[in-house]
């Protein structure tokens, strides 16, 4: 029987894992913890990956590994090299969430843009007056900066062009397409709002410096929904509290869970959320599931589809 070992996790339970792997005579084992994950791993067949890292050191301790698969699309905290190296697949699910984040991204632009944050906290300290919430422009005419024109950026910016945006796109590795592309030096001093949607890399960490961010007008707003370590949180805190940015929505950061002093929390502007722009409940139970059928397609000797790694096929 082929053990398929599962990190920790915050599924509600891993029906829709057993339903696609139990038939192919795969034991399904849950781990409580990082250092129980660690100390099975050499018995499995197949790791399941939520957040827990899985380094150089553990594949080396893989010696019947058939794949790594990552809930969701990041892989960052797989060493993909090392993986490579040891001649194990890796695979990840890409589009299981598409419309939930793309749908986050924009309700948080559209609340930054209209200063919904604002208006609501007037409403709850019992005022009503339009000065707390002066500076709201009209949507139709601005202009969108969308850094990544993948599958999300994409649909982020089919949405925004509803309601009457320009849109404007940075991607190094685009051609040709919809929308027009610029650099992106010219997409921050152009876009009335920044979404981000690239991967974590050593190419694009930190890559909206706070350099490059002193670029954007104090009327911009700012949305990363990416991943944390693309933006230099630190820096927007800054330019929020000295009003240089209009405002900035963050679901995901360099350190999660967000610490209780990180200065973004005290940030005017400021809106945040706790890493769910993936999440619906229809999602969570996808992603459980093609997560699954990528390690059956490794137990019954078939490639990833996709894999990270194609070199390992080579």
């Amino acid at each position: 029987m082929s053990v398929v070992l599962v990190t920790p996790h915050r599924f509600p339970d891993l029906e829709p894992e057993l339903a696609v792997l139990a038939p192919l005579g795969a034991e399904l084992v849950e781990t409580a913890s990082p250092d129980e994950f660690a100390r099975r791993a050499p018995e499995a067949a197949a790791l399941l990956v939520s957040s827990t890292p899985v380094g150089a050191e553990l594949i080396a301790r893989l010696p019947d590994c058939r794949a790594i698969v990552r809930y969701g699309i990041g892989v960052e905290v797989v060493d993909v090299e090392a993986a490579t190296a040891a001649g194990i697949p890796v695979g990840n699910v890409v589009d299981a969430s598409v419309d939930e984040v793309a749908d986050h991204t924009v309700a948080m632009a559209l609340a930054l843009l209209r200063r919904l944050p604002a208006a609501a906290a007037l409403v709850e300290a019992e005022g009503w007056s339009l000065a707390p919430v002066s500076g709201v422009r009209r949507l139709r005419g601005l202009v969108a900066g969308i850094v990544g024109l993948g599958r999300i950026g994409q649909a982020v910016a089919q949405r925004l062009e509803a309601f009457g945006l320009e849109i404007i796109g940075f991607d190094p590795y685009a051609s040709g397409g919809r929308y027009p592309l610029v650099e992106l030096d010219e997409l921050l001093a152009r876009a009335d709002v920044v979404s981000v949607h690239v991967p974590l890399t050593d190419d694009t960490r930190g890559l909206l410096s706070i350099e490059r961010l002193a670029r954007l007008r104090p009327t911009s707003v700012l949305v990363n929904v990416a991943r944390g370590g693309i933006v230099d949180e630190r820096a927007v805190a800054l330019m929020l509290e000295s009003d240089r940015l209009a405002g900035a929505g963050f679901d995901v950061f360099e350190r999660e869970p967000l610490p209780g002093n990180h200065p973004l929390r005290r940030s005017p502007g400021a809106l945040l959320t706790p890493h769910v722009a993936w999440y619906s409940e229809q999602s969570l139970r996808e992603v459980q599931r093609k997560a699954a059928e990528q390690v059956a397609r490794a137990l019954r000797g078939e490639p990833l589809a996709p894999i990270v790694n194609p070199a390992v096929y080579d």
